[in-house]
C-alpha cells in the first residue's frame, strides 16, 4: 500500500465519523447522550482503532523509507 493510499483511507475513515445525517434536530438519546454524540464517540473510537492497525503495519511507509519498489 502507497502513502497516497494510506492517507486517503485515513481521510475517508476521518470522514465517516462526522454525523453527517443528524441534521435534524432529535429528541433521540442514549444514555442521557444525544444519538449523534454516541455515533461520533463511537466512530472515533473506530478510526483510533484502525489507525493504530495501519500504523502498525505500515509505519515504514510513514517514518519516511523507501517504498518497497522505489
Amino acid at each position: 500500500m502507497t502513502r497516497i493510499k494510506l492517507y486517503t483511507l485515513s481521510l475517508l475513515i476521518l470522514l465517516t465519523t462526522i454525523p453527517w445525517f443528524f441534521s435534524q434536530s432529535s429528541d433521540l438519546s442514549m444514555g442521557g447522550f444525544p444519538a449523534w454524540a454516541l455515533y461520533t464517540l463511537a466512530g472515533t473510537a473506530f478510526y483510533g482503532i484502525i489507525i493504530a492497525l495501519l500504523l502498525k503495519k505500515y509505519w515504514h511507509l510513514s517514518s519516511g523509507e523507501k517504498e518497497p519498489g522505489e
